[in-house]
């Protein structure tokens, strides 16, 4: 039996529509879990661009896209010097965040987002993760299915590592 969540969608908001969201956005169009809804940059043409694609709501800011009630988490693609600054106004407006790596620039800011995090009882996801990808989501499709057995270990080489056996 499936869950009442199985159909809930994730309202999602990215903020900087630069070279990491052109990556990550493709991908996410394929995720049924995921709406996107909203957008921030500073660029007016990228902007509109996002909206005629997605039809989604933009703005200017991250303040603004972090005061729509619709936004629910938010995903920091802007530039690395912002992570952080962008990642605790997202946290502190009570939206639930994903931040792209690095996570920030210095220990003191990564602790910084992470103490907003918990103060506002908001979910923190950072670094690059491929767990979003369609190679990753069948694995995790046929591995939940069962069909090959009960998954009892998994070896993925380092980066640049070649598997010899």
């Amino acid at each position: 039996m499936a869950s009442p969540s199985t159909n809930r969608k994730l309202k999602l908001g990215i903020v900087g529509l630069g070279v990491g969201a052109s990556e990550i956005l493709p991908a996410m169009e394929q995720i049924p879990e995921f709406e996107l809804v909203a957008a921030a940059d500073v660029n007016t043409r990228v902007l509109e661009t996002f909206r005629q694609r997605y039809g989604a709501k933009t703005y200017d800011s991250i303040e603004k896209l972090c005061a729509d009630p619709d936004v629910e988490a938010v995903w920091v693609s802007t530039p690395n010097k912002f992570h952080a600054a962008h990642s605790i106004i997202a946290a502190n407006a009570g939206k639930h965040v994903v931040v792209e790596k690095p996570m920030a620039i210095s220990l003191g800011e990564a602790e910084r987002i992470i103490e907003a995090a918990n103060k506002n009882k908001t979910k923190l996801l950072c670094g690059h993760t491929q767990s979003f990808g369609p190679h990753i989501r069948t694995m995790r499709k046929i591995i939940r299915s069962g069909e090959l057995g009960r998954l009892c270990a998994l070896r993925r080489p380092f980066h640049g590592q070649h598997d010899l056996t």
